[in-house]
């Protein structure tokens, strides 16, 4: 299966969920084959259209996933029931288990794509008025042309993420928006090339890299490259004077010792 889910602290202080590892483990399973998107399936000889966060499934398969006595996993899904944590309906091969409040704690990402687009919106406001000022463009083309570009790169900018660093979190997703407000995707695009890169593929590389452009007022990758070329000059120059120097130092001492010398015979 791809994809991911949201995973909340909170389920920590959930003393049936965290009963012991096996409840916890037995919960996991659920939350990570739940569905998210509705489809048509077979439950009972009758077709089914499997709403998020249902799944079909049952003890034996769980038992097997999770190396977890059959018995024990009948336990658990019976603790969940009446604790209210899920829904159950059986049958004599499966059961079709419902997670109760699937939508309260798994549209987050979408209510974060929510706040990004608004976000690019009223930035494209922003600068929809500074291109009339400046450009006396019509209102009109100009709105659609800044807002595409907006939302199209943040979305490059996830694909690119989720391709080659890991999928990403919510936490993410919040973070390389505050970036996006100040940078163009294309640069925040050539942080997380240069993770990648150094082998680092995490979101606070890519942050420590960011802000480090951000202090240095670098906004383009042109700015990005130079900079890199100049760090590795000075480091490349640092390294050849250290050597110079030790070996200008090793021939002095020679040639001390030859002056000592001839001195002496002398």
């Amino acid at each position: 299966m791809e994809g991911w889910i949201c995973i909340y602290r909170q389920m920590l202080d959930n003393p049936v969920v965290c009963k012991d590892s096996d409840y916890f483990a037995v919960w996991m399973y659920l939350l990570l084959n739940a569905t998210h998107k509705e489809y048509d399936t077979l439950f009972k000889g009758n077709r089914i259209t499997l709403q998020k966060g249902q799944l079909i499934t049952g003890t034996i398969s769980i038992s097997n996933k999770m190396k977890i006595n059959k018995d024990k996993v009948q336990r658990i899904l019976k603790s969940f029931e009446i604790d209210k944590q899920i829904a159950q309906q059986t049958s004599n091969k499966n059961r079709l288990i419902t997670i109760l409040n699937w939508d309260k704690y798994q549209t987050i990402d979408k209510q974060i794509d929510k706040q990004l687009i608004n976000k690019c919106e009223t930035t494209d406001k922003q600068l929809i008025t500074n291109n009339n000022v400046n450009n006396n463009n019509n209102d009109n083309n100009v709105t659609t042309t800044v807002s595409d570009s907006c939302v199209d790169g943040l979305q490059t900018i996830l694909e690119f993420y989720n391709n080659n660093i890991g999928l990403i979190t919510p936490y993410g997703v919040q973070l390389l928006d505050t970036y996006i407000q100040e940078m163009p995707s294309d640069l925040i695009i050539f942080a997380m090339q240069k993770a990648v890169e150094a082998n680092k593929r995490t979101i606070q590389y890519i942050r420590g890299i960011l802000n480090n452009w951000s202090k240095k007022g670098i906004r383009t990758v042109l700015e990005a490259k130079k900079e890199d070329e100049q760090f590795r000059n000075k480091n490349t120059s640092t390294n050849n004077e250290q050597v110079e120097t030790e070996e200008e130092k090793i021939a002095r001492k020679i040639r001390e010792l030859e002056e000592s010398m001839e001195n002496g015979n002398s």
